[in-house]
């Protein structure tokens, strides 16, 4: 059985849902973002306790299709930042192919559901990125644009500004960032 859990951003968070699973009794076969595959189907109980479980540490279960399927291109737009190997895939075959279904179908629900396109949350998310490396201070903005596969700084800088207002120097210098949560994009 494929249970789907919103909220998982990171390795971290594959860590604690598996966690939670555990102390639930239900020993996953698989675990990726945003996915628990399970040998068994629990029982109603089961899964309303694992749901109290997973909210009590900022996870939800999806039980709606759509609601799953959005999740899903989320959580493998992550994955695509997290990966340079994937970047070499455009970001249309990558979703397309991990989810097996056409594009266009898949722009049309997340926009109808989001209220805002894949390439748009997909630019929030490279932005959002983007100011935890220039926080930390340890890439130059050269080797932050390849990592998030744009042409070359500049272009990068130019986004970066038409999103934040701030160039990625000014950002770098501000006392107290602002950012955003993975999971609240």
């Amino acid at each position: 059985m494929d249970i789907a859990v919103k909220n998982m951003v990171c390795p971290r968070c594959i860590q604690k849902v598996e966690e939670i699973f555990l102390a639930e009794n239900l020993k996953p076969e698989f675990i990726s973002l945003g996915l628990v595959k399970l040998a068994t189907s629990p029982s109603k109980s089961a899964l309303e306790s694992l749901d109290r479980h997973l909210k009590k540490e900022g996870f939800d279960l999806l039980t709606d299709r759509n609601r799953q399927l959005i999740d899903r291109i989320k959580s493998l737009l992550v994955e695509w930042i997290g990966n340079e190997q994937q970047q070499s895939q455009s970001l249309m075959e990558y979703v397309q192919e991990n989810l097996n279904m056409e594009y266009s179908g898949l722009s049309k629900l997340f926009s109808q559901v989001e209220g805002r396109t894949i390439e748009r949350y997909f630019i929030s998310l490279k932005m959002e990125k983007a100011k935890e490396w220039l926080t930390y201070g340890e890439w130059s903005v050269g080797q932050i644009a390849d990592r998030l596969a744009y042409q070359n700084a500049q272009h990068f800088s130019r986004a970066f500004k038409k999103e934040t207002g701030l160039s990625p120097t000014e950002f770098r210098k501000l006392q107290s960032p602002d950012r955003k949560a993975l999971d609240q994009l």
